[in-house]
């Protein structure tokens, strides 16, 4: 198997995955097949569940023999993490795992470029040999869907995450509603239909979810990724959805469950 990125914007969303995913898990264990590379996991307290897929066109190259190569590799995202931050702006990016081998390798290397002053490097990180099953992700109607600027929710949330460490959203059909209150004080605001890109509401009916900030302050760390959309779905029976849309019909998703009252 072998994966290459030249894209510099790719290459940097790919950098911020696997920073900011290592706040959920230590271990992950990525899928491969003809059409994809994917990544699920789930959070240590199993309050929130992720999961990342870059098709195949969304890589420069991307090389992958069912018959040949391994279908899932377990690594750890801190070690790769580590890697990346090694990789300079002009380096493109390597992946590769021979077939029934125990090592992912790590390039970063530059086109022939003899004006070029960085030093190319590689590196090999130990695969963890660890049983992971897929759970099933299913399509449900939501009560509340919501479309807005990413960076306009990132700055509200950060500033509700100041008064306490839950949020509460009221929606309804003629308004959208989010509060934060604690013991220093409290925080509401009411978001106007201006302000967002997409609004809808099953007729007649209004929903109120309380969610860990900590959860969608981590969420929030993948703005890069999408800096003027962000599709959020809201539902009295399923987890809040998150999506960052991307390229070549990729995406990375999150699934938080809400707050239970006491």
């Amino acid at each position: 198997m072998k994966l290459t990125i030249t894209n510099p914007q790719k290459m940097a969303h790919f950098s911020t995955i696997l920073h900011h995913l290592k706040q959920f898990t230590d271990i992950m264990v990525i899928y491969f097949d003809a059409d994809r590379l994917y990544v699920q996991g789930l959070d240590g307290c199993h309050c929130c569940l992720f999961e990342c897929k870059l098709t195949s066109q969304w890589f420069d190259l991307y090389d992958f023999d069912a018959a040949r190569d391994q279908p899932h590799i377990g690594v750890n995202i801190g070690i790769i993490d580590k890697i990346m931050s090694t990789r300079c702006s002009g380096h493109q990016i390597e992946l590769m795992v021979e077939p029934a081998s125990d090592n992912l390798g790590i390039n970063f290397v530059k086109p022939i470029d003899p004006t070029g002053t960085d030093i190319n490097r590689y590196f090999e990180l130990p695969l963890i040999d660890i049983a992971s099953d897929l759970m099933e992700i299913t399509d449900s109607e939501t009560s509340v869907d919501l479309t807005m600027n990413t960076l306009k929710f990132q700055e509200l949330m950060s500033q509700m995450s100041m008064f306490s460490s839950e949020v509460q959203f009221a929606f309804g059909e003629d308004n959208i509603k989010v509060c934060a209150s604690g013991h220093e004080g409290s925080m509401r605001t009411e978001i106007k239909f201006g302000d967002v890109q997409e609004y809808a509401v099953t007729e007649g009916s209004e929903l109120t979810q309380g969610y860990s900030l900590k959860y969608i302050n981590m969420i929030c760390n993948f703005h890069k990724l999408n800096t003027n959309e962000l599709r959020m779905g809201f539902s009295e029976t399923r987890p809040m959805h998150v999506r960052y849309g991307m390229d070549c019909e990729s995406y990375v998703s999150f699934y938080l469950a809400p707050k239970m009252e006491d």
